[in-house]
């Protein structure tokens, strides 16, 4: 039984870090497409919010 326990406990970590990479990987695309768009209109206020 405590075999399953343990188990449990890693399926549970690995789904919380899946949860936590797959954010952060959609904070990265948001940042690259504001990065992206603040260059090509010379917006200096987006500049300043990607920074």
């Amino acid at each position: 039984m405590p075999d399953k326990h343990l188990s449990s406990q890693i399926d549970a970590d690995l789904s919380l870090l899946s949860t936590r990479l797959l954010g952060m990987g959609g904070l990265v695309e948001s940042q690259i497409t504001h990065a992206i768009d603040a260059l090509n209109t010379f917006d200096m206020e987006l500049v300043e919010r990607v920074v």
